[in-house]
């Protein structure tokens, strides 16, 4: 989850500069994103029978689409935004489409207490939007950088 968050940061630092100079961060930053919900999609398969379904749906559905933001930065420009175009249309697909494969999968009460400890996320993820916003318009150097990590590694620790 802290990973997801970083990444999401990264992608939020770079998405002002993503039609330009900032595609390959923006690119990368959503590729890793992908990456860990693939990988999450997969752990599902794997370990919640009932679920296998949807997971294996979506989970394709991300893979594809991770790997045409990655060819995207191979083309040129004009061309990539249609990639990325083309990827968000395959991502979105899974949802649309196979709105049958999530209502399989029956909700757990156990899980209650978990929802109620994701206001702690919240708060988590207000402190990681202070310390991406402290950084956007520092030319991410390397003291940037590192107060940013440091203060986001703080704010991971007291959750």
């Amino acid at each position: 989850m802290c990973v997801a968050m970083l990444a999401s940061a990264a992608l939020a630092v770079n998405v002002g500069g993503a039609l330009g100079r900032g595609a390959v961060g923006f690119v990368a930053a959503n590729v890793g994103l992908r990456a860990l919900l693939v990988g999450l999609y997969a752990w599902a398969w794997r370990n919640a029978t009932e679920a296998r379904p949807m997971s294996a749906r979506y989970g394709t559905g991300f893979a594809i689409g991770a790997v045409i933001w990655s060819v995207s930065l191979l083309t040129p420009e004009p061309v990539r935004y249609g990639l990325w175009a083309l990827a968000l249309l395959i991502e979105m697909g899974p949802p649309v489409l196979g709105s049958s494969t999530v209502l399989s999968v029956s909700g757990h009460a156990s899980h209650m207490p978990e929802c109620f400890g994701l206001f702690t996320l919240i708060v988590f993820d207000e402190s990681t939007v202070v310390i991406t916003a402290a950084v956007v318009d520092t030319s991410w150097r390397l003291g940037s950088v590192l107060v940013a990590v440091f203060g986001f590694a703080l704010a991971a620790c007291m959750w």
